[in-house]
C-alpha cells in the first residue's frame, strides 16, 4: 500500500532535456510509469512519469495537507520552482497533470475530481491540498 503521484505531459516534451532538467532543478529524473489517467484533459500520446527517491511518494508534499514539509521527498520550493519555470526547461509543454491516488490497482485511472488551472494560480497550499483520486492539470501560456 503507497500513494502514488502520477505525472503527464505531452509525449513530445518528455525528452532527454526534460529529464535532465528535472534532475538537476529536482534532484531526481523522471520515470515511466505503466499508470494512465482516464481523462478529455489529456491527448492519448500523453506520456505519464513519476518523480520518487523512494518506491512511492508517501512523504510527498502533493496532497499531504498542513502536516509540514515531508522529510525525505522534493522541497516545495524547488517543485514548485520547476513547474513554473517549464517553458524555458522543456520544449513543447503546454499542460502538465498531476494526479494524487493511494495505492492505484488499475492501470487506468479515473479521476473522481478534476480541476484545472493556470500556471500563475499555482501554489503550494494547492499542491498540499490536492485530494486522493484528484486531477490538477496547470496550463502554460501559448508561445507563438
Amino acid at each position: 500500500m503507497c500513494k502514488s503521484i502520477i505525472w503527464a505531459v505531452n509525449s513530445s516534451a518528455y525528452d532527454q532535456k526534460f529529464s535532465d532538467e528535472a534532475r538537476r532543478v529536482l534532484g531526481v529524473a523522471p520515470e515511466t510509469s505503466e499508470f494512465h489517467i482516464k481523462t478529455k484533459r489529456l491527448r492519448k500520446n500523453t506520456q505519464y512519469f513519476t518523480l520518487v527517491r523512494n518506491m512511492c511518494n508517501c512523504g510527498s508534499l502533493i496532497g499531504l495537507g498542513q502536516q509540514g514539509e515531508p522529510s525525505d521527498e522534493i522541497e516545495a520550493e524547488a517543485l514548485l520552482n520547476w513547474l513554473r519555470g517549464m517553458p524555458e526547461r522543456a520544449n513543447w509543454v503546454s499542460r502538465i497533470a498531476i494526479y494524487n491516488t493511494w495505492s492505484p490497482q488499475d492501470e487506468q485511472l479515473i479521476p473522481h475530481t478534476a480541476r484545472g488551472i493556470k500556471i500563475s494560480e499555482l501554489t503550494e497550499s494547492l499542491l498540499r491540498s490536492l485530494e486522493e483520486d484528484a486531477l490538477l492539470t496547470i496550463d502554460y501560456p501559448v508561445h507563438a
